[in-house]
Order: C-alpha cells, then sequence, then structure tokens
C-alpha cells in the first residue's frame, strides 16, 4: 500500500520554515504530517514522529535473543535485555546490528541469532567476523575447505583468492571448452552458481594438495543444489515453449561444466585412488531437452533473446558477444551430449537421436582467436580486420551447421 505523506517543498524552506515556526509557536496543535493509513486520523507535528507512527501499521519488526527464545519489538530493548538476562554474552550492539557474512553476502534477511536461521537451514558457519569493522582476519580459500565453506564465501570481499582458481579455469579448462568469454567475465557480475563451477574447475586444474578432493566435493554440493533448484531452470516437460522469457544462461553454462568436468577427469583420477562421479544423465537430458524446447539451438530465437536491447554504438559489441556466447553454447553442448553417448551409453538408446547435427540451427561461432582477445576493444578490432580481408561474418541460414553436407 502506497503511503503518502504532506511534503513541505524544499524551494521554500527557508521562508517557509520561520513561518511555520510562528504558525506553530502561536498554535501549538497545529499538524503538519498526517497518517495516509486508511481509518486513521493521527496527525503530528514532525515527520519522524509521523514515521515512527507509520510502523505501528505496519508487520512490527522482530529482534530474536541469539542465547534464548525471547522475541522483542525494538533493539534497544534487546541489547537490554541481553546485559540484564545473558550477562558476559555479546550484545547486539557491539556487532552494530549487522547481518552475518553470509546473509550480507547475498543481501538476504539475516535473523541475527548464533547461527542465524539462513545459516543453520544450509549447514554453513555462521560468522560476524569479516566485516570491514572487525578485528578478526578474514578467511581465506584454502585447498581442504569443506564445500559449505566455499559456498559460503563473500564474493565481494574474497575475489582476491578466487581469481588464482578462475585463472586455471581460463589458462587450462578455456582453450578446450572455450563457451565462455573470458574478457567480459566479471566473477562479481556472474551468477554465484556459474562462478562457483568456474572454482571448482579452477580447484581441479590447480594441482595443489586437497585441491583434487575439494573440487569433487564441491561438484557433488553444485549438483545437488542444481537438483533442488530443478524446477527454476528445467522446462522440457512444460507444455509452454518459454521462447518469450530470458533464458537462465548462466544457470545452463553452470550445469554443462559440472558435466564436462566428470566426464573428461574421470580416468584422471582413477588412477589416484579418487573416485569423480559419474555424470548425471538426468540433469543432461532435461538440459538438452529444456535448451530443445526454449529454441536455443536456432538463431533466430537468439536474436529475440536481444530484441528488447536498443541497439547503439555502446550496446553492439555486448549484443553479439551475447549472441556468440549462446552459439558456443548451444554447440558444447552438442559435441558433450555425443561424447556422452558414445562413452557412458552401451546399447543404443532413443534418447541419443534427440539431439543432433540437424538441430544446429545457426553459423558456427567466430574463431578462438577471434574469441579469447584480451579486451573488447581488441576483438572489435581484430573482426574489423578480418572484413577488411574479406572474411565476413554471415549468420544467413545457408552458413548455418544443419545446412553442411
Amino acid at each position: 500500500m502506497c503511503l503518502c505523506i504532506l511534503h513541505i517543498p524544499l524551494h521554500l524552506s527557508t521562508s517557509r520554515h520561520s513561518t511555520q515556526s510562528n504558525e506553530m509557536a502561536s498554535n501549538p496543535d497545529i499538524a503538519l504530517f498526517q497518517c495516509s493509513w486508511p481509518e486513521c486520523t493521527s496527525s503530528y507535528q514532525r515527520r519522524e514522529h509521523l514515521n515512527r507512527h507509520l510502523k505501528k501499521h505496519l508487520k512490527p519488526k522482530e529482534f530474536k535473543c541469539p542465547y534464548c527464545t525471547t522475541v522483542v519489538g525494538r533493539s534497544d530493548t534487546l541489547v537490554r535485555h541481553i546485559s540484564r538476562y545473558h550477562e558476559g554474552k555479546e550484545s547486539f550492539r557491539s556487532r552494530a546490528l549487522r547481518a552475518c557474512d553470509h546473509c550480507k553476502a547475498r543481501k538476504i534477511q539475516c535473523s541475527m541469532g548464533t547461527p542465524c536461521h539462513s545459516c543453520l537451514q544450509r549447514g554453513l558457519s555462521c560468522s560476524y567476523g569479516t566485516s570491514a569493522t572487525s578485528d578478526q582476519p578474514q578467511r581465506t580459500l584454502q585447498t581442504h575447505s569443506t564445500p559449505s565453506q566455499i559456498a559460503s564465501f563473500n564474493l565481494d570481499q574474497e575475489m582476491t583468492e578466487l581469481d588464482k582458481y578462475i585463472a586455471f579455469y581460463f589458462t587450462e579448462f578455456h582453450p578446450t571448452w572455450s563457451f565462455l568469454h573470458k574478457s567480459s567475465f566479471r566473477p562479481k557480475r556472474e551468477s554465484q552458481v556459474l562462478v562457483h563451477s568456474v572454482v571448482m574447475a579452477g580447484l581441479w586444474f590447480s594441482n595443489e594438495k586437497g585441491a583434487k578432493e575439494t573440487a569433487i566435493e564441491m561438484h557433488q554440493t553444485l549438483m545437488t543444489s542444481i537438483q533442488h533448484q530443478r524446477c527454476a531452470w528445467d522446462v522440457s516437460h512444460s507444455d509452454a515453449t518459454n521462447e518469450a522469457t530470458t533464458w537462465p544462461i548462466a544457470t545452463y553454462q553452470a550445469i554443462l561444466l559440472n558435466t564436462i568436468l566428470p566426464l573428461t577427469a574421470r580416468k584422471q583420477v582413477s588412477s589416484a585412488g579418487l573416485e569423480f562421479p559419474t555424470p548425471d544423465y538426468e540433469i543432461l537430458v532435461a538440459l538438452v531437452n529444456s535448451s530443445l524446447k526454449r529454441g536455443m539451438f536456432s538463431y533466430p530465437s537468439m536474436l529475440e533473446q536481444y530484441q528488447q536491447s536498443a541497439l547503439t554504438p555502446h550496446t553492439a559489441p555486448h549484443i553479439w558477444i551475447g549472441i556468440e556466447e549462446l552459439k558456443r553454447f548451444a554447440l558444447t553442448l552438442y559435441h558433450v551430449w555425443t561424447i556422452y553417448c558414445e562413452t557412458q551409453m552401451s546399447n543404443k538408446d532413443e534418447s541419443q537421436d534427440q539431439l543432433s547435427s540437424h538441430n544446429l540451427q545457426f553459423s558456427a561461432p567466430i574463431s578462438d582467436d577471434l574469441w579469447n582477445a584480451d579486451t573488447i576493444p581488441e576483438l572489435i578490432t581484430l573482426v574489423e580486420e578480418e572484413k577488411a580481408n574479406g572474411n565476413q561474418i554471415c549468420d544467413n541460414e545457408m552458413n548455418w551447421i544443419c545446412n553442411w553436407s
């Protein structure tokens, strides 16, 4: 419900303030701010009094004691309660009433308990000690960290440590499976499931002590999360085609990455006594069918994803890169499906035919030399040079992969 508050125009503040002061001095009962809540006739002379009154109409905020079951309506009341009944315990005032590190990083409401409700549900270590005002040292990512510790990392504060493993991803994994665009990949702006998947692959290729074990555990945690959130990305059994909706490309890229690594790494880990989980066939089939239903193997459908974007000299390169990334995702998924069918299926299965080269209704992506340019301006320069040399990028139907003979 919209709450309308009587407002004094700022451009009248100087003269108006004097007039109001005189009026209030002569008539102390004058009310400048009236409550707009239905059937409420309360009015106040000061805005802050009205704002405090309005809170009574809304759902009251609850402050839960971290040491007992007491719930109060004000933060100062909670401080007094802790001081009186839990002598020697840390009060909320010393925490500046801030959310825990996990909730703050994800910008979600924190119950401010020890542990808070969110961390308790997820089995995470709940802490209040990594903020800028804390004297406690921040955690660093260790190769023996548990999946829960890795999943709870604050991407805003701890990217320095994560950057090392992201770099391993792009130097070791990316040259073979280049479906992400390196120069525009910004971890702080990306989906966390994708960033954590990239870090997982980087851990695997880092060859640091304990890194492979952590990568496997992290993969299992990510796949559990992907499975639990399946209703948000799996449209394979949906009646609607969802062509008009925005594709969850970051989630799909994360699923693809978590399929490729176990598919290609199982032989490497067997000699080390580690057992990488078999690629999840059910998830892979759901990804293939969802991508088919959304039209993600179709160039016209790729263009539709950007039809609402204004085409300007600034946005054009980013739109073009986005479409190229969609092409690379589709082509990589096709290759992964082919590899899986050839290596993991002992008998001929009808599902093997559900994705073939005939579904690839788009032209081949640009070359890896262009794709791996260090910066977007450099990529644009290289593309212009290709055009000048007569190598025009053409996406017409004649050049679609499905029409290659």
